[in-house]
């Protein structure tokens, strides 16, 4: 059993649905339960969907979402139980001290905690969650090491499993978007810590230095009112273009000139995977688990957090050097096939929950 925040296209919940559909593959029953009403979500053949629609004012201290949780891991006798994000940690784990069901919680953990906790009470109460669910699942060895040392729980409770990607030869067409000059993308929900104010005034600089792409943002969040004023401010209007949410996300990395993901947090985004399996070359933050996949100028173009002159000069490189932009692309791809294609991944995860419920 799968819980997620809620049906919706990001990175923690698209995670899921792969391994879900992954897990059918191998013959097991999968369930997927939102907390709060789904808003749009790739649905898989075999699959399960339970949706408990908790008010999302209410989200986590909701007696009546705890019971009526207890009540589907009663009814449905589940295995394991995988809470994937924060938000899914506190509701599993305070449903199950609440109403005492037995089920084992593997947590994913998908950030780098400690960026997150901002006062003695934040760490005292997640620290609390941490320690009672039975595993916790990284997606990298920079989160894992993270989460043992902020949190203090025994290393042999965690392990290292990153994130999968799909491998397609499919070949899109050039979707329908608000230009028709080559772009840039960037794929991620409009939140602080994808630092998207950040990115447009790299893209100001880009421009102002005669830069003839436009950049793309698919996702959406509480900043867009504030990102869009950025655009006017800045006078971007033309050339930055936010999409929300798409469907088409594979035909727009496919077209794309590369992915730019200057996000100031991070465990190890899905969206790097992608756009390494589409063939565009990535330029980000080292932050996180980042480093892990990305090397400098070897699987794409790894930059110091913050320094927004170094990332400004990495798209100019990768827009102009033909042979480096080929290097990075072929290597990236390479990558993906050897560590991340999804059905191996998921062979990880089944491997570690058989070793969960047989403790």
């Amino acid at each position: 059993m799968h819980v997620i925040t809620k049906r919706q296209l990001r990175g923690a919940e698209i995670f899921a649905s792969q391994l879900s559909a992954e897990f059918v593959k191998h013959g097991h029953q999968v369930i997927i339960v939102g907390l709060q009403p789904p808003v749009a979500f790739p649905t898989v053949e075999g699959v399960k969907y339970i949706d408990l629609k908790i008010d999302k004012s209410n989200r986590i201290l909701s007696y009546a979402g705890w019971k009526a949780f207890a009540e589907l891991v009663k009814k449905h006798g589940p295995d394991i139980i995988q809470a994937n994000a924060s938000e899914t940690l506190k509701f599993t784990v305070l449903s199950k001290l609440l109403f005492r069901w037995k089920t084992p919680i593997a947590y994913r953990n998908a950030n780098k905690v400690s960026d997150f906790i901002k006062s003695v009470a934040s760490k005292i109460f997640n620290t609390f969650l941490a320690r009672r669910v039975n595993f916790v699942i990284s997606v990298s060895e920079n989160c894992r090491v993270d989460f043992v040392k902020t949190f203090g729980v025994r290393n042999e409770n965690t392990v290292t499993i990153p994130i999968g990607t799909i491998l397609s030869e499919v070949k899109h067409d050039r979707p329908v978007i608000p230009s028709n000059r080559e772009y840039w993308i960037n794929v991620a929900s409009l939140v602080p810590e994808k630092n998207h104010a950040g990115l447009l005034r790299v893209f100001k600089r880009y421009v102002e230095q005669g830069g003839t792409r436009d950049l793309i943002i698919v996702g959406d969040g509480k900043l867009k009112a504030s990102l869009l004023s950025d655009v006017a401010a800045l006078g971007l209007q033309d050339r930055a273009h936010f999409l929300g949410y798409r469907q088409d996300v594979d035909a727009l990395m496919q077209h794309a000139s590369g992915l730019v993901l200057p996000s100031l947090i991070e465990g190890l985004p899905g969206v790097i995977l992608e756009a390494m399996a589409s063939r565009i070359p990535v330029i980000t933050y080292d932050v996180g688990g980042i480093p892990e996949v990305i090397f400098h100028e070897r699987t794409g173009m790894l930059i110091r957090k913050g320094e927004e002159t170094e990332f400004v000069a990495a798209m100019y490189t990768v827009e102009k050097d033909a042979a480096l932009r080929e290097s990075l692309i072929n290597a990236a791809y390479l990558t993906c096939i050897h560590n991340y294609a999804i059905g191996p991944i998921a062979e990880r995860f089944l491997i570690q929950y058989k070793k969960i419920v047989t403790v």
